[in-house]
């Protein structure tokens, strides 16, 4: 049985001598590195080099203006670096170093709750058992999943968007694992990175940062703010002229883009293209080729290049420290993996996407077609206002779509010709009895009739069954919508029999139409309505005091042609970040189809105005 499982709970007492004991012992001055080869142990748990730590299988990791090198010399440092080179043994070190010899709270942040509980189970508890049994307490409350208390110090674990992330408890160390995967959740909030480094302020100078992700795209943590950092790369040493270089991957069209340029192409991994060849022989001729006198290098005199390396920055005065390492830096990686990962991704946009992530360590931008503010922006009828209901104006439609935190919605006015004015836009608390207040709002129109909603359609996408109970209560006004990606129907109204739960406060059970749509053809109806010319019935307009969120919510995706292997190209769309007010805007579309606006006089009904509240969240009548 592990010593630390038997070890007795200490008393308040020993708690306090022990950590006047480790505030009198001295603090170890020499590198990082050097502490962790002294004193840090892999577990068996973890990696297959169980024990004593050997650097000579992540030479990069050591040494002048590397990662471990710069811990001790920025307050901000990490790694941007490809799968399998050492990124979490970084991260562990610096965990295990912080807690013996620069004791203070710490908080490690994970993308998502899942990963914090499994790398926290299966990473971090390991760690500490194995390599600090002289820091543990011996009492089992104080190694939770979430929370560790040592006596030197506590470390808390978070997920971007915890609790334990925007809590207001200061830390001194923060530590971020996968930052490309974290991802804001409104234009107008700070990314998930940013809230969590205000915690460290109250203990500036002496806070330290440390990073390591797999970039994703350019403007998410983790690539975004690689231009403004010390940009350092690992150079090796060519084994034939000695020439010192950053080692890449040359595929095809690098070649041709620079025949086509007058260039000569030299330099890079490369393989046979000879097609007479099998694909077992191609991946066998892979080599890397030097920049500079064409010699062709073997996996081996790669690997031994790696061990006599170098960092070098490209800006050595920048005030945050950032490294980018490929996956062929690994010594468990052969020019033939990386290879043999490019032949089954080339030709498929998902697997071209993991190849520039995971193996050359740069971000994946979509490209195809995506709204610009301008041509957005375009569409704004000046002196038009929220609350406004122009004269030809013949209903009011809502459209809503539903998350676990809030519902995002949008009304707006249309003319039997399909001209479409923006009326209101936001959000409501995750509350649908919020959705059924807005339902019954009205507005009144410039020659004091009132006006209220004709109708509406809902996403049903989450919180299903509560949608669901929601459009009972408005039958014929409120429809669920399901995104199915239908072949040859744009929209199908399908009849869905609602149960009654009682035990989940789900009290209406009842027929239901639920209207199932091809989303991506929505989406370009609503791009198209976009290209509309604004002088012409038909029109699309926007309000001229919409918020900044609505107009970075509509450029939330982007249009792309996907390749994938063995199949046609599909067209697709690929989501860059929040993208709700697109959502809600395509519902409009579906909802003037459905309720026949067309077809309606101009003249709206007048109803009875209802009682007013204000909406906690809008700080709007509801």
């Amino acid at each position: 049985m592990p010593a630390y499982s038997i070890k007795p709970a200490i008393s308040t007492a020993q708690a306090l001598l022990g950590g006047l004991a480790a505030a009198l012992r001295p603090r170890f001055r020499g590198e990082v590195w050097e502490w962790a080869t002294a004193n840090l142990r892999l577990s068996a748990r973890v990696t297959r080099h169980a024990g004593p730590i050997d650097w000579s299988w992540s030479p990069y990791l050591v040494g002048e203006w590397s990662p471990l090198w710069a811990y001790r010399r920025y307050e901000d440092s990490g790694m941007v670096a490809g799968a399998q080179v050492g990124k979490t043994l970084a991260l562990q070190t610096t965990i295990a170093y912080d807690s013996d010899c620069d004791p203070g709270p710490g908080l490690i942040v994970y993308p998502d709750q899942v990963s914090a509980e499994r790398r926290s189970k299966g990473h971090i508890r390991p760690l500490l058992q194995d390599s600090l049994p002289h820091l543990m307490t011996g009492s089992p409350a104080d190694m939770s999943i979430l929370e560790y208390r040592l006596s030197s110090c506590d470390w808390y674990v978070g997920w971007a968007g915890s609790p334990s992330v925007l809590a207001s408890l200061p830390i001194k160390h923060l530590k971020l694992d996968e930052t490309g995967k974290f991802r804001r959740r409104a234009s107008t909030e700070a990314d998930p990175v940013r809230n969590a480094m205000e915690r460290i302020t109250s203990y500036r100078p002496f806070a330290t940062v440390f990073s390591v992700t797999t970039p994703s795209e350019p403007d998410l943590p983790g690539w975004s703010e690689w231009d403004s950092s010390t940009r350092c790369q690992y150079q090796l040493a060519c084994p034939h002229c000695g020439h010192w270089q950053v080692l890449y991957f040359a595929a095809d069209v690098d070649r041709q883009w620079l025949a086509e340029a007058g260039g000569e192409w030299r330099g890079g991994i490369k393989w046979d293209h000879d097609p007479a060849l099998s694909k077992a022989q191609r991946l066998a001729s892979a080599y890397y080729e030097c920049e500079d006198c064409g010699h062709h290098w073997t996996t081996a005199e790669k690997d031994r290049a790696v061990g006599a390396g170098r960092w070098v920055a490209g800006d050595p005065e920048a005030a945050v420290y950032r490294c980018h390492l490929p996956q062929w830096y690994a010594l468990t990686v052969s020019f033939a993996d990386v290879v043999a990962k490019w032949f089954d991704a080339y030709d498929d946009d998902d697997g071209r996407r993991r190849f520039l992530n995971s193996v050359c360590a740069v971000p994946w931008e979509p490209k195809g077609r995506e709204v610009t503010d301008d041509a957005l922006k375009s569409h704004v009828l000046p002196g038009h206002r929220a609350g406004a209901i122009p004269d030809g104006a013949a209903c009011l439609l809502a459209s809503f779509d539903v998350h676990d935190d809030h519902v995002r919605y949008r009304v707006r006015a249309w003319a039997p010709d399909l001209t479409t004015w923006g009326v209101e836009t936001g959000r409501l608390l995750p509350d649908l009895a919020y959705v059924d207040q807005l339902m019954a709002r009205t507005w009144t129109r410039p020659d004091g009739s009132v006006v209220g909603i004709h109708g509406g359609m809902i996403d049903a996408r989450w919180r299903t069954d509560e949608v669901y109970q929601l459009c009972l209560r408005h039958p014929g006004r409120l429809y669920p919508v399901m995104g199915q990606g239908l072949a040859h129907e744009l929209f199908r109204p399908v009849k869905t029999w609602v149960p009654a739960n009682p035990s989940a406060g789900l009290m209406l059970s009842g027929n239901l139409i639920r209207i199932d749509i091809d989303d991506a053809r929505w989406k370009d109806r609503l791009f198209s309505r976009l290209d509309h010319p604004t002088d012409r019935p038909g029109a699309w307009f926007v309000e001229a005091d919409v918020d900044d969120q609505y107009w970075w919510e509509m450029r939330g995706e982007v249009k792309t042609t996907r390749e994938r292997k063995g199949k046609s190209p599909t067209i697709e769309w690929v989501q860059k970040h929040d993208n709700h007010s697109l959502d809600v805007e395509k519902y409009q579309l579906l909802a003037a189809e459905l309720f026949q606006v067309s077809s309606m006089m101009t003249a709206p009904p007048t109803i009875q105005r209802h009682d007013t509240e204000i909406n906690p969240y809008t700080r709007r009548p509801v």
